[in-house]
């Protein structure tokens, strides 16, 4: 409870939730993220409630931004104080919201967010991004592997 009142600082987390699925996420103060490895056992199909990895900030003005996969083939992803890890053989998509996002700041190895920097190495054949209202939603095609570095950024 006293770490629900009072934030200890950053740190890792790391939950085993059953033989094969490991949860883990770098807490900070103002931007937390997490990925969890399912042994590459968890595939449903499609989109679900299920994002093996997700990341949420506070952005300028106080509103909240969030980054979920929302469409992968079995994956692993793993958080560090870096950033999210992943592992996967197909494509994946992201949807990113953020109030006043412009595709523009989105490209296939850097996100410019409001609040957030987000640099992307992979392996991916082709990128893609398709605005919506507040949000867009980012494809990356035939990736193995794709490391997501999080910085939050100045105000």
């Amino acid at each position: 409870m006293d770490k629900f009142l009072r934030f200890p600082g950053e740190h890792p987390v790391r939950r085993q939730i059953t033989e094969q699925r490991i949860a883990t996420a770098w807490i900070g103060k103002d931007v937390i993220w997490g990925g969890e490895m399912t042994g590459k056992t968890t595939n449903f199909g499609g989109y679900a409630q299920f994002h093996p990895a997700t990341v949420q900030w506070l952005m300028p003005g106080g509103k909240i931004g969030w980054i979920r996969l929302v469409h992968f083939p079995p994956i692993d992803a793993s958080a560090d104080k870096h950033g999210i890890v992943i592992s996967t053989t197909g494509d994946v998509e992201f949807r990113i919201f953020a109030p006043g996002i412009s595709s523009a700041r989105v490209s296939a190895h850097r996100w410019t967010l409001p609040g957030l920097a987000v640099r992307v190495a992979t392996d991916s054949q082709s990128f893609k991004v398709q605005p919506g209202d507040q949000w867009v939603d980012v494809k990356y095609a035939g990736i193995t592997r794709m490391t997501l570095t999080i910085k939050k950024a100045a105000h």
